[in-house]
């Protein structure tokens, strides 16, 4: 047993590396269950016995151990895996997609692959459930209209919220095919809460490739393809003249009447 003479009053602070008081955090006495709660200062008062070790932790932050002290001020960092798990920036790198929604990630290298696409929009046709691609013309330099899971609004633009690196772009005729890592689709509400009301329509989130930290290894990747706005063969189309001499000749050897009625 520790006498009362052997203890000691410990009181002190936590702080983060900001110099913020951390309201909450657990101290305690390690091995036993002798502990409290800081104050919304970061401020605790613990009795315990000299040369007892203090374990601190909070959600968010690293745990650590001390000695205790009768005067206390503990500096708690960040614990940086945490928060790439549960923190999702809106506008800003991402650690994690939210999965708590209707999310798809699309297999990046199985839906362009070796195709000659230059427009990732053909890409992702027929490749994410619910994202219907259409095109108002026949222009190949035409950009392509985007909904997810149909029209949601009559008078709105449909149009979902598109993402390059955290930076919005107008379409995804802005977005090489070559240089896209992942691409995430954001259908529903719970999903795309986070980007606000500017996501009312899905988020398409595109993640572009990086350099690499290896050295001495040069990978070059090279494709070519060629479009022509002009048809460079079309039918030929029968003129009236063709078509009446067909009927004739037809109702001749049928002895029926242009009109189908046999003579």
């Amino acid at each position: 047993m520790v006498s009362q003479t052997d203890r000691i009053n410990v009181s002190g602070q936590i702080v983060d590396a900001f110099g913020q008081p951390v309201p909450g955090a657990s101290v305690i006495e390690t091995g036993t269950k002798n502990g409290v709660n800081t104050d919304v200062d970061g401020k605790f008062f613990l009795r315990v016995p000299k040369g007892a070790t203090l374990e601190i932790s909070c959600i968010g932050y690293e745990t650590i151990k001390v000695v205790a002290s009768e005067a206390m001020s503990v500096t708690l960092r960040e614990d940086s895996e945490f928060l790439d798990e549960v923190v999702v920036v809106g506008f800003g790198t991402q650690k994690k997609v939210n999965m708590t929604g209707s999310v798809t990630a699309v297999d990046v290298d199985k839906a362009f692959g070796s195709k000659p696409i230059t427009d990732v929009s053909k890409g992702l046709q027929g490749v994410v459930p619910g994202l219907t691609i259409s095109y108002s013309t026949n222009d190949l330099d035409a950009s392509p209209t985007m909904k997810i899971r149909g029209t949601g609004s009559i008078n709105g633009d449909n149009k979902p919220l598109i993402l390059l690196d955290g930076v919005e772009v107008p379409d995804l005729s802005f977005v090489n095919p070559d240089n896209v890592k992942s691409i995430s689709v954001l259908k529903d509400a719970a999903s795309a809460s986070i980007y606000g009301s500017r996501a009312a329509w899905g988020v398409v989130l595109i993640t572009s490739k990086d350099g690499s930290a290896v050295k001495d290894r040069v990978s070059i990747t090279y494709s070519n393809n060629f479009s022509w706005n002009q048809p460079i063969g079309l039918p030929k189309y029968i003129t009236d003249k063709d078509g009446i001499l067909a009927q004739l000749e037809e109702g001749i050897i049928a002895q029926k009447n242009v009109d189908g009625q046999r003579i």
